[in-house]
């Protein structure tokens, strides 16, 4: 599923069913214009409705919009990625000229905006989607699984309990009809941002 309730949305085209034939309407109004994905459906195919839109859409008629530092507003909670949060009026909160249009600082990156929320009833309204793997444990586990990727359903983190010592894991490669781990190793030194007990496929860990 590429997007979810929330997501903030452009339709990029519209396509009607007409007659059981699916045509794209090139003048339709609402190409171009911003809604917010307001619930998704799963038939035969993932559909997504959008607030104050009377049609649904799938993955090929959206695009996603990003949040930028111009859509910032006086009374946002701004967590920064050093875990400080700060909130008020912008130029109290944050000094805007110190950032790029993603919200990224240009000279420290742990100040950079990793959420900002709301004060109506606190929604979040941006949150950064942090990298899983870091670029030496993407290369390791691409090598181990390229004989055989294509078979891959998912890989978890698991604990794994060698005597009285809790602190260990290992990853576990779920396959059709096998699976099989990979050497144990302490749970603080590798992995670390990868969630305990919790399936992942390829496409997640970006490998």
């Amino acid at each position: 599923m590429k997007f979810k309730v929330g997501d903030r949305v452009k339709i990029k085209k519209c396509i009607w069913n007409q007659n059981g034939h699916y045509e794209e309407c090139k003048n339709c109004k609402r190409i171009g214009k911003e809604f917010v994905i307001e619930a998704v459906t799963k038939d035969e195919r993932i559909l997504y409705e959008l607030e104050g839109c009377g049609k649904l859409f799938n993955d090929n008629e959206l695009e996603r919009v990003q949040f930028t530092k111009s859509d910032l507003k006086n009374g946002d909670v701004i967590t920064y990625r050093s875990g400080n949060k700060e909130i008020g009026k912008i130029s109290q909160a944050i000094g805007l000229s110190f950032y790029n249009d993603d919200l990224t600082h240009k000279y420290n990156s742990n100040n950079d905006v990793v959420k900002v929320e709301r004060p109506t009833n606190y929604k979040t309204v941006f949150k950064r989607k942090e990298e899983i793997l870091d670029e030496a444990e993407k290369r390791y586990l691409r090598g181990v699984i390229a004989p055989f990727r294509d078979r891959i359903l998912s890989i978890c983190k698991c604990k794994y309990f060698m005597g009285f010592d809790n602190n260990t894991a290992l990853i576990n490669f779920t396959m059709k009809n096998d699976s099989f781990n990979l050497p144990p190793f302490k749970e603080d030194t590798m992995y670390k941002n990868m969630e305990s007990g919790k399936d992942y496929t390829l496409e997640e860990l970006g490998i």
